[in-house]
């Protein structure tokens, strides 16, 4: 009687994460056909996230009644939760202490954070509009004017404040210079009015010369304020 060959023993063993071969699925079969498919977006997405934030913004600055020193008072429930925590605090809380402290110095590194940010891209602003006009004037050409000017902007490095005394808008800057134009024209004729006093032919004429040189100074002292002692460039 001859007997079966045996056939060689396979070194895949049956385990966890491991199923018979007969039982897997075939190369590029899904397991479930039905579900997501693949490269999908969760539905969740920037919408539902956008929709989130402004429901706990509003409920964070929807005011309710708070019982202060001098009777009740209107505050968003975000200062009263701010002001709770700081009033106990002060009353010896040392847990409340540790959060009003982490809170004040989380703020203050976020505002002085601000301040530079904002004085260095101002510093850059200006450093690259001067070498504009270097250039400009080196070379002798002229381009579309830089509003706003260089010489417009004020820092205060202490404070961290940043004040254009002038035009933020080519709108703006055409209307300051049609200012500029009318109050030249004022001041032109004033120069010149006063240059003839001596020259008046009658008092009429004289009190006429006078009255316009009082008028018009007058005017130009309204434009000034609204220039604000900006010069046109």
């Amino acid at each position: 009687m001859s007997k079966t060959p045996l056939k060689p023993v396979s070194n895949y063993e049956v385990g966890y994460g491991k199923p018979p071969r007969q039982t897997q699925f075939a190369k590029g079969q899904s397991g479930n056909p039905k579900g997501r498919p693949k490269g999908s977006k969760n539905k969740s997405s920037a919408s539902e996230m956008h929709q989130l934030q402004k429901i706990i913004t509003m409920e964070a600055y929807r005011e309710i009644k708070v019982n202060g020193e001098s009777g009740s008072v209107n505050m968003p429930i975000a200062q009263a939760v701010i002001r709770s925590v700081f009033v106990s605090a002060a009353q010896g809380n040392h847990r409340s202490q540790k959060l009003a402290t982490d809170i004040t110095t989380t703020v203050e590194k976020q505002v002085a954070a601000k301040k530079e940010a904002l004085i260095n891209s101002v510093v850059e602003y200006k450093v690259e509009a001067n070498i504009e006009l270097a250039r400009r004037e080196h070379l002798d050409v002229t381009g579309l004017d830089i509003v706003p000017h260089p010489d417009d902007i004020y820092i205060n490095h202490k404070t961290g404040e940043v004040e254009v005394n002038g035009p933020s808008t080519y709108r703006e800057k055409k209307s300051l210079d049609k200012l500029c134009a009318f109050r030249k024209e004022l001041q032109d004729e004033v120069d010149d009015l006063k240059d003839r006093l001596e020259d008046s032919v009658c008092a009429e004429d004289l009190i006429f010369k006078e009255t316009r040189i009082r008028n018009n100074e007058q005017c130009i002292n309204e434009l000034d304020k609204s220039l604000r002692g900006w010069i046109c460039r």
